[in-house]
């Protein structure tokens, strides 16, 4: 038996988008989606990256996106990207090898408040973490890719 849904539900997108847009305040509100574009649902955000900047739902409701709100896509590639998607976006490119993970490490070392344990954190970074991400990349066999930076991320946060 085949069911077809008739009745139109929210979805977690348009749920963050509405919050956002009726946050108090003009601090910065940015909504971070990673993983690839499927040109089946970027379509439907086309009209919120041009210069409308308004999200239609199926419902009909309107969701405007404020002047302080920003979309961020984070992306390997853009193989399925159409090229009405690109020229509505501002692309940046970082190529890891480029930048690494010392200037991120150095950056959370530079929050700390206690001067020794910036100067002691600095040494053991130094020299530590470049040979353990040798070592992960020679000696262990990757299911997934993962940039050094996501290693080192991963660890900084459980601190």
């Amino acid at each position: 038996m085949l069911f077809i849904k008739t009745s139109f539900e929210t979805g977690l997108f348009s749920v963050i988008m509405r919050d956002l847009a009726n946050m108090s305040g003009d601090g910065p509100k940015w909504i971070v989606l990673d993983g690839d574009i499927d040109p089946m649902w970027i379509e439907s955000l086309n009209t919120v990256m041009d210069d409308n900047k308004v999200l239609t739902l199926a419902s009909n409701e309107r969701i405007t996106m404020t002047r302080s709100m920003r979309l961020l896509f984070e992306i390997s590639n853009l193989k399925t990207a159409t090229p009405a998607t690109v020229s509505r976006a501002g692309i940046l490119f970082i190529n890891q090898n480029d930048i690494g993970w010392n200037p991120y490490a150095q950056s959370w070392i530079d929050k700390r408040e206690v001067q020794q344990e910036k100067a002691n954190l600095t040494i053991l970074f130094d020299k530590y973490v470049g040979s353990i991400l040798d070592c992960l990349r020679i000696r262990f066999k990757k299911i997934t890719p993962i940039q050094e930076i996501a290693h080192v991320q991963v660890n900084l946060l459980k601190c």
